[in-house]
């Protein structure tokens, strides 16, 4: 499960939320992205991938 909250000004871009990993882990998470120069869709791709990364970790200490 994955609960998670955007915000975006110009050049603004965040996600925070939780999220169990693929056993079960909980962990939380937040991401700011800030003056950034690319379109503001390839931020958002990359929150994206972030909360399925983490999604998809197991219950090592670092997931690869």
């Amino acid at each position: 499960m994955c609960t998670q909250k955007t915000g975006s000004l110009t050049g603004i871009s965040s996600l925070s939320g939780y999220v169990d990993t693929a056993n079960g882990r909980p962990l939380v998470f937040s991401m700011l992205t800030n003056n950034f120069v690319v379109p503001s869709a390839k931020i958002k791709e990359l929150e994206d991938r972030l909360a399925v990364a983490l999604a998809e970790c197991g219950a090592q200490t670092t997931c690869d």
